[in-house]
């Protein structure tokens, strides 16, 4: 079963670079993994993970809460077959 990965995060780079480490033998079950940055300071960039495969990252200019980040994250996800 293929799945989209959905991360909300802010300020938490060194724990989200230890969650993203434990999911590298999971990449074959991923149809993908996007990461909201929740305003964080500073700001996550996409190249700090270029070594993840499937990992995308968008921005939130400020934190929303976990609600509004979860529904941001949502709209964006891939599902089998899209």
């Amino acid at each position: 079963m293929m799945f989209s990965l959905l991360i909300l995060t802010y300020n938490r780079f060194s724990e989200l670079s230890h969650c993203l480490n434990s999911l590298q033998t999971e990449q074959e079950n991923l149809l993908e993994i996007i990461v909201l940055d929740n305003g964080s300071s500073p700001p996550l960039k996409e190249m700090d993970f270029q070594l993840f495969q499937k990992v995308s990252i968008v921005r939130s200019e400020e934190n929303r809460g976990v609600a509004a980040g979860r529904n941001k994250l949502a709209r964006r996800a891939k599902f089998p077959g899209d």
